[in-house]
């Protein structure tokens, strides 16, 4: 019992070294991290999907990042995880119908994209 729960030990602790050098490598080589500009669109309809465009020097691992969203520029919430590897087209995110103005932001770690702004009008 107690060499299998020095094992799981070891496994969780092999397993936070490894996310550190990962986030390490991704915070030193991601440099920016840039979403396609603000929109304006009438209630209850779809945005045009957001894009980004990152600038960036990994050698191994993908970054990946979460997309966040709110309705106050203050407090975020997720709404997607990210993934992309060298040479892919990022697929972005694509919001449902919104009803109120909204803001969308990416990040990577510590790395926080700019924000844009989905501003909702009256029809």
């Amino acid at each position: 019992m107690l060499v299998a729960f020095l094992f799981i030990i070891l496994i969780a602790c092999e397993n936070e070294i490894d996310n550190e050098i990962y986030n390490k490598d991704i915070i030193e080589n991601v440099y920016s991290i840039t979403l396609s500009g603000d929109q304006t669109i009438t209630y209850n309809t779809i945005p045009e999907r957001i894009t980004l465009s990152v600038n960036t020097n990994y050698h191994s691992r993908p970054p990946k990042g979460i997309y966040q969203k709110s309705i106050d520029g203050k407090n975020w919430t997720n709404v997607k995880y990210e993934y992309w590897n060298r040479g892919e087209d990022v697929i972005g995110y694509q919001p449902g119908a919104l009803t109120q103005t909204t803001y969308y932001r990416l990040i990577v770690n510590s790395i926080i994209s700019n924000i844009i702004t989905i501003t909702i009008i009256e029809n």
